[in-house]
Formats: C-alpha cells, structure tokens, sequence
C-alpha cells in the first residue's frame, strides 16, 4: 500500500538529496525542485527544474549547458543528524535532449570539513520490474518567505519520503511530447518540489530513477499516476568539466566518467553510446524488456 510521509532531517537520506534554491543578486530567493548525488562534485536533478529557474527569472527556457543566465542555484545538505546545513553551489548544469534529467556540476565551499565523508548513492542504470517496491525522496512544496524588505529570507520545507509500486515501464518513451524518454509509472505520491529526487529499489537499495511527473488522485480510492526517469540515458550527456574547470573542456559524454571509475553504476556493460555524424551521442541499453515486464515470481 503506497504510503507518504515527512521525513525528519537527521535521516541519512539527507546527505544525499538536497532542496534546490535559486537567487539572483542575493535575493529573490525562490525554492524549486531536488537534486542528489552521483558522485563528489557530481548531481542530478529533473531538467525541468532548471527551467523553471530560468523561465522565472529571465523569461526564457534555458539552454542545455548554458551559463548565461542570471540567477545562481545552490543545494544544501544536511550533516551530523541535520544538525549542520552546508550549501553546495551548481556550476554549470547540462542535458541531453529529450530528457528530463540535467547533469549539475557541484562547488565544494571552504567551509566543509576536511574530513566530510561523501554519501553517495550506488545507481542502477536499469529501470526497476515492474511490481518492484520503490521508494521516492524529495523536498515537498518549498517555499521561502520574508517578513520585509531586506529581512532574512526563511526557507521552509518538507523532507518527504513516498513508497509504491512500478506499474508500467516505457522502455524507449511513453509518448512524443511530455515524457519523450525511457521512463516508469508507478502509484507513489510525488509532491511539487520533489522533482528531481531519487527514486530508490526497495529490493536492490539502489537508486533507479529520478521523479519527473506526478499525477495527484482525484479521489481517496483513486491511485496517483506518478513518473520517474529511467537513469541509462543520462551516459549520452555531453559535459564539458575537468579536473581543474567546470567550463571550456573539450564536450565528452558522461559515460566517460562512469568507464574510468570517477563515477560508478550498476549495469554499466549494459550501455552502449555510440557517437553520430553530428556529433552528438545516443546511448542504448540491452536488457530483456520482456522480462521487466513480466518477472518471474517468486
């Protein structure tokens, strides 16, 4: 039975997913969206999130990779059971089309402890069965507020944990327009804010998804019809950061960094990029979708 509840910030989870928050010339502060860790230094969050920044600040829909905008995204983390909030600034954020899903490249401020040991998640590259038990992580209807002019801004929040079953799996895409990339439905509550959170295999433990669409019920007998991505694309992801720069390397997929151990991921034999004429790549994955969707019972 799909259940949805707060999540207290002294949770572990919390030192993976992070609240995104925008600001443009230290105000305006505006709270859109989740991101968690794949790597040090490494994110991922809905690519829709991103946009939704952009769109409110400059008007415009934001280009994959773009750094002309006038706003800056920061994460937060919370460290020793919540009791430490430390702030993660997004460098440089890029997506492969049609996706949503954006690759975020993470400044490590002075401040964190020398001794911060990194909590990453292990990802599966594979979408979960269907009639998987999964649970979704997110930061639920953010929202930030001041009592006047000039006054510090208050972020609030709700760290929100929401547990189902993956229902249906669109292995190439689930329609031309809106959900036009590999993807899973499933009956877990996904609230505005936790876009771009992980979604985890209760069965495996990893993360196999990033929420990306959520339809509410209409009626307490009815089930949400939720959606998250399924995580094998984002290896065709162009990003152009170094070890000394997060802007002006020569573009590379981010497979790259998954084949030399940077990064890491379940099922990785399992993906292929192949690079076209244009010069840009188009990632495959070999599994027997026949048998995602219909596994053996146990």
């Amino acid at each position: 039975m799909p259940e949805f509840k707060e999540t207290e910030f002294s949770q572990p989870i919390n030192q993976v997913v992070m609240p995104l928050i925008a600001v443009r010339n230290g105000a305006d502060e505006y709270a859109s969206g989740s991101a968690f860790l794949i790597g040090r230094g490494w994110a991922v969050t809905a690519y829709h999130v991103v946009e939704d920044f952009a769109e409110r600040y400059d008007g415009v829909r934001l280009r994959s990779g773009s750094t002309d905008i006038s706003f800056e995204m920061l994460g937060y983390l919370a460290l020793d059971g919540g009791k430490r909030i430390l702030p993660l600034k997004v460098l440089r954020a890029w997506r492969a089309e049609p996706l949503d899903i954006a690759v975020l490249a993470l400044g490590v401020p002075q401040e964190w402890p020398d001794d911060h040991i990194w909590k990453i998640p292990v990802i599966d590259l594979l979408p979960p069965p269907v009639g998987a038990s999964i649970v979704g992580f997110g930061f639920a209807n953010g929202k930030i507020e001041k009592n006047g002019p000039g006054d510090p801004a208050t972020l609030t929040i709700a760290p929100s944990t929401s547990t189902g079953t993956v229902l249906e799996i669109h292995h190439r895409l689930r329609d031309s327009s809106r959900l036009p990339f590999p993807c899973f439905r499933t009956n877990a509550r996904f609230d505005g804010g936790m876009s771009g959170g992980p979604v985890l295999n209760n069965q495996t433990g990893r993360v196999c998804g990033v929420i990306c669409s959520s339809l509410p019920a209409t009626t307490d007998d009815e089930e949400h019809v939720s959606y998250a991505s399924t995580l094998w694309p984002l290896l065709a992801t162009l990003v152009d950061a170094s070890a000394t720069t997060v802007n002006g390397a020569t573009p590379y997929p981010l497979a790259k960094l998954y084949e030399n151990g940077t990064l890491e991921a379940a099922h990785l034999a399992a993906i292929s990029i192949t690079e076209s004429p244009n010069g840009t790549y188009v990632p495959s994955a070999r599994y027997d979708a026949q048998r995602w969707d219909n596994p053996p019972s146990v």
